[in-house]
């Protein structure tokens, strides 16, 4: 399948759009039988990228809006694609569009997209075509979007003030280290300097004879982060690494907790049975550990035990989460239950990083100040001394 960008008149009217294809000419026919008249056409070399999060949510809440509207499922798909100026979502929504007219599923068009929309989602519209309810299942497609991108930049906003404070750092001390202090190495030469002038001195020359090492390590451990969000298996070494870090592994845990619950409950209500819901929300933790507890559980349910029962055995799992699922399986209120505990530690994560927030940025800005004072004090100290002996 091909893209091509075409250029024509439809009703007197001049437009630019573009319209996927197996072949020019079947393009051709397609406008001709819209009744397009075309000006000009070329083949463009596009491939289909992955979505992120808000582009998916954009998606979905597009589609939703027009099914609410009456529009076919085809017919929303072609507006979505004509509409938007994000280029991924017209692609993707192109190819997605033109597999349905030919017959295709629309739950297996998402599937071929799996980097884009995870098994979840597929499943969910599945369920939802079968039903006959694909606008409640978008609708809640939309709100699991929408918390989990917000529980996101909760995340961000709290590394990235700590992050940008610390980078700050860096680049006054850098600035003393490498351009102040160098400068006065002369003023320094033929005087007994304090026992912490001479330590900054001492580390300034350091730095500057060691530069070409410290800028390359810079470099290289700069690449390495920017690497570990691309490549899945480094992605996997740093998390591992920093889940060794108590405070961490707790929200990371937590985190993990809500998606496997969140994804259950919406199998769950969107008809999906339990076994498989139970399979499927498996796939969504990204706790290693405890994706491989839970998987370890799929034959003792397969046995006929409840999940509140083996569920008492894992390491993991908060003791809280063990008691609700309990009450769930008394309560025959399962669904409601799990998304509760979804919406419970969620809040929870949320107090937590505000609570991080509150108390580690002051504490950071108290570190930083004074690093940052004590380098500048020891510089100060000798400039004072130096002055008051000229004007002897």
């Amino acid at each position: 399948m091909q893209f091509f960008n075409y250029i024509a008149f439809e009703d007197d009217r001049r437009i630019k759009a573009t319209i996927y294809a197996e072949d020019i000419e079947e393009a051709k026919s397609i406008l001709l039988l819209k009744n397009i008249y075309l000006l000009k056409i070329y083949k463009i070399n596009k491939k289909i990228k992955q979505l992120n999060q808000n582009e998916i949510l954009e998606f979905f809440f597009d589609l939703k809006n027009l099914l609410k509207a009456s529009i076919p499922l085809y017919e929303s798909l072609i507006i979505i694609s004509n509409k938007t100026d994000n280029s991924k979502i017209k692609y993707l929504t192109l190819d997605i569009s033109y597999k349905i007219k030919n017959g295709k599923n629309f739950s297996d068009c998402l599937r071929e997209h799996d980097k884009s929309f995870n098994i979840i989602i597929c499943t969910m519209v599945e369920n939802a075509l079968k039903s006959g309810s694909l606008i409640e299942a978008v609708s809640e497609i939309i709100s699991n979007l929408e918390k989990s991108i917000n529980l996101k930049k909760t995340i961000i906003s709290t590394i990235s003030y700590p992050a940008i404070l610390l980078i700050f750092c860096i680049v006054i001390l850098g600035a003393l280290f490498f351009y102040i202090i160098p400068s006065l190495f002369e003023l320094f030469e033929s005087r007994e300097l304090n026992i912490f002038t001479s330590l900054i001195v001492n580390v300034s020359k350091f730095l500057i004879a060691n530069k070409f090492l410290i800028f390359n390590l810079i470099l290289i451990s700069s690449l390495l982060v920017v690497f570990s969000f691309i490549n899945e298996k480094l992605k996997k070494r740093v998390l591992n690494i920093l889940i060794s870090v108590p405070l961490i592994k707790k929200t990371i845990i937590k985190i993990s907790v809500i998606r496997f619950f969140r994804s259950f409950a919406n199998l769950l209500i969107n008809g999906e049975s339990y076994l498989n819901a139970f399979v499927l929300s498996k796939n969504m933790i990204n706790y290693y550990p405890l994706q491989k507890e839970i998987g370890n559980m799929e034959e003792e349910i397969l046995k006929g035990l409840n999940l509140s029962e083996i569920i008492k055995k894992s390491k993991y799992l908060p003791t809280m989460c063990k008691e609700m699922i309990y009450i769930a399986e008394k309560s025959f209120n399962i669904e409601n239950i799990f998304l509760n505990i979804a919406n419970i530690y969620e809040q929870e994560v949320e107090k937590s990083l505000k609570k991080f927030t509150t108390y580690f940025q002051p504490i950071i800005l108290i570190i930083l100040g004074i690093i940052i004072g004590f380098v500048i004090l020891s510089v100060l100290l000798p400039l004072t001394d130096v002055s008051s002996f000229v004007g002897d």
